[in-house]
């Protein structure tokens, strides 16, 4: 675990395992009841240096991810990518599974694919949950989520890696088949897809690309054209996506670590720290100061 005297930032050796689950590298499953046994503190908002797959059979409560909270249900499942921000306030009877695995991991042994080819990772606008009510997909899911937990608890073979992997696939694959049951945001397909290259561009970029124009070069497109997509899909122009994703990480910032504000300005390609004041006040409604304190008094 990364020090931080606010929240702490936890790799994938989130706690102690047993040596027969630690065969593979980068992967960890277990059973939710067992693990909040063993982890202090999680109703404290931290984040991970890793995926999270968090799957409710039972339980109820409510589960915070990026400053929204969320209901939790029998049934849900949350996805969470690396760096997010979460705490969770459970009540007793929580159980389900939660998988933790990394990039390297999942692309290790995926070829050509991509972990940004599953559209409830790393997306800011869509839900970062899904609940399951048809008692056919329920089993199924269950089922999958077990044969993965078995696998792991196997004793080590040459295979185990790649089966574990395999698994894993089909459960993000059958995530995304089930998503697609959703409403999806508005505009056909080749809209939504240049939507979803647009975001992850922005997430990956956003700290030193902060013109339009550069990423609907990428895109292929006009900045018009960008704007006018970016509105009828989010309800947004293109710089309102930029600006969100700038927030989303200012606070991050000002709640996980003891920079100060000029520091956190830096950080964040701002010419001044007066201007990054103004930006952040603008978009939030109070400044970077008072939202630090706002917190310091909220335990979400």
């Amino acid at each position: 675990m990364k020090n931080s005297k606010k929240i702490p930032t936890y790799d994938i050796d989130l706690h102690d395992c047993s040596v027969e689950t630690k065969h593979v590298k980068d992967f960890e499953i277990h059973k939710l009841e067992d693990l909040l046994m063993n982890i202090d503190n999680v109703s404290f908002p931290h984040r991970h240096a890793f995926y999270n797959l968090l799957f409710f059979t039972s339980g109820s409560g409510t589960h915070t991810i990026d400053f929204k909270t969320y209901e939790v249900a029998p049934y849900t499942m949350f996805f969470m990518s690396e760096g997010q921000v979460h705490s969770w306030k459970l009540n007793g009877d929580a159980k389900g599974y939660s998988i933790f695995f990394t990039q390297n991991f999942f692309e290790i042994h995926a070829g050509k694919h991509s972990l940004f080819e599953f559209d409830f990772f790393h997306n800011q606008y869509n839900r970062p949950y899904a609940i399951i009510e048809k008692n056919e997909v329920k089993l199924e899911f269950r089922n999958l989520l077990k044969y993965l937990f078995d696998e792991v608890h196997q004793p080590k073979s040459v295979l185990q890696e790649k089966i574990i992997w395999s698994y894993l696939n089909i459960l993000l694959l059958k995530i995304q088949q089930f998503e697609q049951g959703y409403p999806k945001q508005k505009g056909d397909k080749g809209e939504h897809s240049a939507i979803r290259d647009f975001e992850l561009l922005v997430q990956r970029d956003f700290l030193t690309v902060r013109k339009i124009s550069d990423y609907a070069d990428q895109l292929h497109m006009t900045p018009n054209y960008l704007n006018a997509l970016c509105k009828k899909t989010l309800g947004k122009n293109a710089k309102g996506i930029l600006n969100d994703r700038l927030v989303l990480e200012a606070k991050r910032l000002l709640y996980n670590s003891n920079k100060t504000i000029s520091e956190i300005s830096f950080s964040l390609k701002f010419k001044d720290t007066s201007y990054f004041s103004r930006f952040f006040r603008k978009n939030v409604g109070a400044s970077p100061e008072e939202f630090r304190s706002q917190k310091k008094k909220i335990i979400y």
